[in-house]
């Protein structure tokens, strides 16, 4: 029964933000991990992943609200940064609560959250700090070389306002050059038991 309720609150939450137009909003995963880029290992340092997409794409597919990004970056805090050319996706689960940042076939990492139950990908919403957190070491292709994190923990998420964040390559650019990273409570990993759904 909560499953039903929060996926109705979550469509109630599509209908009014369809309803206000179209809007090119920024989708911020960041926390602390290691692994390698372009084949080099990468000791433990603040990461951040940032989709920019329109929330008119987003689509309920299974369980599972998906929105694929139209661009997207990582920045690693001391080992480099660079777009990223693996089509990405921002999942949430309302069945379960579940954020996920995941390509094509895998969720990369995700965690659980009571106002993922009720939000879908299409508005502002954050910054929400993981307890504890799943991650899978999935390989992305970048500008800089194969990305693989393969420890990942403090994860953050956040949508900021969309007029806080502006739109296309400059919304990318204010972000990247955003000032330290906010972190949270290191949680316990998990890997990810399902594909993009957790």
């Amino acid at each position: 029964m909560r499953g039903i309720v929060s996926i109705v609150a979550a469509a109630a939450q599509l209908a009014v933000a369809t309803a206000a137009g179209a809007a090119t909003l920024a989708y911020e995963f960041r926390g602390t991990g290691a692994g390698t880029l372009d084949g080099s290992p990468f000791p433990l340092q603040a990461f951040r992943i940032t989709l920019l997409a329109d929330n008119t794409d987003v689509a309920f597919t299974g369980d599972v609200w998906t929105l694929p990004a139209l661009s997207a970056r990582f920045a690693l805090d001391v080992s480099g940064s660079g777009s990223i050319a693996t089509q990405l996706y921002t999942n949430v689960n309302p069945s379960s609560g579940a954020i996920i940042l995941a390509d094509s076939a895998y969720a990369i990492f995700f965690f659980y959250d009571a106002a993922f139950l009720t939000w879908a990908p299409v508005g502002p919403i954050g910054p929400i700090a993981a307890t504890s957190a799943g991650s899978q070491p999935i390989p992305l292709a970048t500008s800089a070389g194969t990305l693989v994190l393969s420890s990942v923990s403090d994860l953050v998420f956040e949508a900021p306002e969309p007029k806080a964040v502006g739109s296309g390559a400059a919304a990318l650019a204010a972000l990247a050059t955003r000032s330290r990273l906010t972190t949270s409570r290191r949680g316990r990993s998990r890997r990810a038991s399902s594909a993009r759904r957790a």
